[in-house]
């Protein structure tokens, strides 16, 4: 299974335009919240060691989705905010 050049350019756009409304925004938007909803799909995450890329970027990339899924299920809106915030940019 192989993603391709511009399916990873979309997302990365996606991810970078969500990262700036998440800078001028004092909650998360539900846009937002739909694009992390859309990672695991994006991502193939249900075969992940079937990806043809470089492994190193790939375990970043899981690391920073499942922290951007985390983040979510925070109570306090500021801290949701925040550490979403802090994973979309990592």
């Amino acid at each position: 299974m192989t993603t391709t050049e511009a399916a990873w350019t979309e997302l990365l756009e996606q991810v970078n335009d969500a990262t700036k409304v998440l800078q001028r925004s004092s909650v998360v938007p539900e846009s937002v919240v739909q694009l992390v909803d859309s990672f695991e799909p994006a991502l193939h995450a249900a075969t992940p060691m079937r990806l043809r890329a470089d492994p190193y970027l790939t375990t970043a990339l899981f690391a920073a989705a499942y922290r951007a899924e985390k983040a979510l299920r925070h109570d306090n809106a500021e801290e949701r905010r925040r550490d979403l915030r802090v994973a979309m940019e990592q």
